[in-house]
């Protein structure tokens, strides 16, 4: 070390030795501190990796440090028995390895920050896929809650939802409701007020809290449009102000398809062969027979339809046909249902003799067919009292091949309604005759008919057949005189089939020519009248 001297009146005067360098001091770098605001349970912000960083807090002794994490964050816990107030100053020093603490940096309390809740509501169908709702299709409802409200807290949030009309829960509330997939704490649903509501709890900044519930569209709810929103209401930052949010169902909710209208069936009765009613007009028809047999058809421009039964599958009495009807873009309607009757109408068949099988020869092609209609047997069932007031039926009976008996007649009158009846069967020239039958439930389908066997038989015998007595031919019941004064006038007049005033009553053999055979006819029927006939004993109209 070297120093300086200098005399001054011979005093030596020596250079005073340097001052002492003070320490050199390695003060750390102040921590930043986030807000802090009025309530807060955590005091946060950054600093160096490693460093600790000692919080204190207004009217307390504690203090609280924290080690900065790798990624330069810090947070402390507030005690338990400080509450921050607004104006509160919070302080914080950092302590880096090897440094000497930071300056001491003073946060001022802020006041709360506000909640800003948000909520959505959006709907998925679980049964369909083709984009479509149908009756019966279960639906699932997801509620979002969420709170974007920095460091603020959504505390003690209901959620509180109107199931629209035409869904219901899908079972207890319990078992269809979840919140972030799980059972709640609380739930609960009015079916009468339709009311769902979920204890959902505090939703804290940036944080979100979702609820789902599944629903079934319900069997009324053809044609409805299924929309709805939900509300959500809780405390801002546990105090006692209320902060609600609410929502509509995204898009234009559901649009149930409409069920299609019955269609109509016309009475049903056993044997018919086909089954018809009414409908929408290009609506599709599906015809189900009692033994599950389906038949389709479409309604025509006229709103008619009809399914032809297959052979074997004629229905029977009590059987149920069911018909449903598809419209374009609809559900198919409820089965409509008719119960089959029986038929209250049968047939009636039997035989009768003789007929005229052929023309004279002699007569002109064009008055055969007028002729041989003059002589047809006409079978008539004449009402009486016990008889449907329109039952008047008539047929004309055809000749039918028979080797062992010529001129042998059937005849069949359908459609014959229950009732008592008279049977009525004349032919010009012949002894009209009559028997009552009787048409019910209890007949087959098809009634044969024939005179009442009786001992001893008529002459000649019926034989199963009703056969004609030849000889009236004034059309009196009784076969006498008078017919026979009624030809021998016609013989007198030369009367023959191609003359107009030609009588078929008096040409009884039909060879068209009024002569002696005819009146040998009439003799070998003498005296014989309609109430001689098996089945005409006490028949009125012979009175």
């Amino acid at each position: 070390m070297f120093k300086n001297t200098a005399k001054v009146d011979d005093l030596d005067i020596e250079e005073p030795d340097d001052p002492p360098i003070p320490p050199v001091v390695r003060r750390s770098v102040p921590p930043l501190v986030d807000e802090i605001n009025e309530g807060d349970r955590v005091i946060s912000g950054t600093g160096v990796p490693g460093a600790s960083v000692t919080v204190s807090f207004p009217n307390s002794t504690r203090t609280e440090t924290a080690i900065v994490d790798a990624d330069g964050t810090w947070s402390v816990n507030v005690p338990g028995n400080v509450n921050l107030l607004e104006g509160d100053i919070v302080k914080a020093a950092q302590t880096e390895p090897g440094y000497d603490p930071s300056v001491t940096v003073e946060v001022e309390v802020q006041a709360k920050r506000s909640v800003i809740p948000y909520m959505t509501k959006t709907s998925e169908n679980l049964t369909s896929t083709d984009d479509k709702t149908r009756v019966g299709d279960r639906l699932l409802y997801t509620v979002t809650i969420g709170n974007s409200g920095a460091k603020s807290i959504w505390t003690g949030t209901v959620l509180t939802d109107e199931l629209p009309l035409g869904v219901s829960l899908t079972g207890n509330v319990y078992d269809v409701v979840l919140l972030d997939g799980i059972r709640p704490t609380f739930c609960s649903y009015n079916p009468t007020t339709r009311v769902l509501q979920v204890n959902v709890g505090d939703v804290r900044a940036g944080s979100e809290r979702v609820v789902t519930f599944e629903v079934t569209v319900d069997a009324n709810a053809y044609g409805m449009n299924i929309k709805n929103g939900a509300s959500v209401i809780g405390k801002e930052n546990g105090g006692s102000k209320d902060v609600e949010d609410d929502c509509e169902e995204d898009g234009d909710g559901r649009d149930v398809i409409a069920k299609s209208d019955k269609p109509t069936i016309d009475p049903v009765t056993r044997g018919d062969e086909k089954i018809h009613g009414t409908g929408e007009p290009g609506a599709k028809i599906e015809v189900e027979l009692q033994d599950g047999t389906k038949l389709d058809t479409v309604v025509d421009n006229d709103g008619n339809w009809v399914v032809d039964v297959p052979p074997g599958k004629e229905p029977n009495t009590g059987d149920e046909i069911k018909a449903i009807q598809t419209e374009t873009g609809k559900d198919p309607s409820d089965p409509e249902k008719v119960t089959v009757v029986d038929k209250n109408y049968r047939a009636v068949h039997g035989f009768v003799w003789p007929m005229l099988d052929k023309a004279p020869g002699a007569l002109p092609a064009n008055l055969v067919d007028d002729f041989m209609k003059k002589h047809d047997i006409v079978v008539e069932l004449r009402p009486t009292f016990r008889t449907p007031a329109d039952a008047a039926l008539s047929t004309t009976a055809k000749l039918v091949a028979n080797a062992s008996l010529a001129g042998l007649g059937e005849f069949t009158i359908e459609n014959v309604p229950f009732g008592t009846y008279i049977l009525y069967i004349h032919r010009p020239g012949y002894l009209a005759r009559a028997m009552e039958i009787t048409v019910s439930g209890s007949s087959l389908d098809i009634i044969e008919l024939a005179p009442p066997t009786i001992s001893p038989p008529t002459n000649p015998s019926d034989d199963g057949i009703f056969k004609l007595w030849w000889g009236d031919c004034n059309g009196s019941l009784r076969i006498d005189n008078e017919d026979i004064l009624m030809i021998m006038e016609d013989m007198d007049l030369k009367i023959n089939a191609q003359d107009p005033r030609y009588n078929p009553a008096c040409d009884m053999n039909g060879d068209g020519l009024v002569d002696n055979e005819d009146i040998l006819m009439v003799l070998d029927n003498w005296n014989k009248f309609a109430r001689q006939y098996a089945g005409g004993e006490n028949i009125n109209y012979f009175d």
